[in-house]
């Protein structure tokens, strides 16, 4: 079990410091939106994709805010946060800076905690515990 700190941009959107693995093992440091508007894993730039050396396996279709559905380049890899890793799928597309989505969240089974300018990602538990984990930690 473990808990990752964030923190809040300048704007008030809640980020954190992750590392991008390829299956090949080649790994390179990123600093994610925790977006939960996203319903993917992660999703990365073009540009950044291509430097980190992600190979594309299919494309898969998105709908977006709009309602518009576009399609984006699929590829593997992890996701490391501190010391543990987390696989999934990558979408590379027209994004202005990687994200992490709900199913992020959810495969790693965390829960996003905000409170004031504290951005943290903890273990998936009840609630009652959870509040109780909060309160003491106080």
């Amino acid at each position: 079990m473990s808990t990752h700190n964030g923190f809040l941009d300048k704007k008030g959107h809640p980020r954190i410091e992750i590392a991008l693995r390829t299956p090949d093992g080649v790994s390179k440091p990123f600093v994610a939106l925790i977006d939960t508007g996203f319903s993917g894993f992660v999703a990365l730039p073009e540009e950044s994709a291509e430097d980190l050396g992600l190979l594309p396996v299919g494309t898969v279709r998105y709908t977006v805010a709009s309602g518009a559905v576009i399609g984006l380049i699929l590829a593997f890899g992890s996701v490391s946060i501190g010391d543990v890793s987390y696989v999934g799928s990558i979408v590379v597309g027209n994004v202005r800076q990687p994200l992490l989505g709900i199913e992020f969240l959810r495969e790693s089974r965390k829960a996003l905690f905000l409170d004031g300018d504290v951005v943290l990602l903890l273990d998936k538990q009840e609630p009652g515990e959870l509040a109780r984990k909060l309160i003491t930690e106080t």
